[in-house]
């Protein structure tokens, strides 16, 4: 069996989908010890995923679950309970594809005689379901004691990739993260900075690449990595 303790320079065990690459790379760029980055795809993420295994979890997929391995060996620890730094977690907040999915065509969140008319209710207990296996797992890792952050996703909406709505995105970030919260997460919610008058994604967040208009840049992952380190050393006050 590993050691179960930790590297004494990682902050954080980073864990999630595609969103976890721009905190990767501002680590990286920044000099900052972490472990982990992008599992799996989002969509992959949301729905009966992995299962608990006592003070560990293990990912249904084999090819994830050998990559979650490596990260925990990285750390000297071959289960997740013993994790003794805090985890950053993106799982359930690919909130570009929950409010692009056609489960919302012909729906509106304004009552309007025109369509079919969607409470904030009824849309909260469907969004629950279609990221249930996110839930669960931050479920079972903040039962086993461990201090879980998660983040809401860079606002990139409209967008061609994914077709998201506009009304739908913005009523799911509030949604998912009150569910993720709920779940035992503490959500990083980078709104008041990231945005600008208009409530759109300022342009140094936006990923470099044009065609891709779903994912922040290595500066928004900068942004959510200084809020962890702040979290994790708060400045004294």
């Amino acid at each position: 069996m590993l050691p179960s303790k930790t590297l004494p320079d990682a902050e954080f065990l980073l864990l999630g989908d595609s969103h976890a690459l721009a905190i990767r790379d501002a680590a990286s760029s920044r000099a900052v010890p972490i472990v982990g980055g992008m599992l799996e795809g989002g969509r992959n993420l949301n729905i009966a995923f992995h299962r608990r295994a006592g003070q560990d979890v293990v990912f249904d997929d084999p090819r994830v679950d050998v990559l979650y391995r490596d990260h925990l060996a990285s750390l000297g620890i071959d289960r997740i309970g013993d994790l003794t730094i805090p985890l950053l977690c993106t799982v359930g907040m690919n909130i570009h594809y929950l409010s692009g999915m056609g489960f919302w065509d012909g729906l509106t969140l304004v009552d309007r005689p025109d369509a079919r008319f969607l409470s904030y209710a009824a849309l909260t207990e469907t969004v629950r379901a279609l990221i249930s296996g996110a839930l669960d797992f931050y479920g079972d890792v903040a039962s086993m004691g461990l201090r879980t952050f998660s983040v809401l996703p860079p606002r990139r909406t409209p967008n061609t990739s994914t077709n998201s709505r506009p009304d739908f995105f913005l009523a799911l970030e509030d949604i998912v993260g009150e569910l993720v919260e709920q779940a035992g997460a503490t959500v990083i919610d980078h709104r008041s900075v990231s945005l600008d008058d208009a409530g759109d994604l300022k342009a140094e967040f936006r990923h470099p690449n044009s065609s891709d208009d779903v994912h922040g840049s290595e500066a928004f992952g900068g942004l959510i990595l200084s809020e962890m380190l702040e979290r994790i050393h708060p400045s004294p006050r």
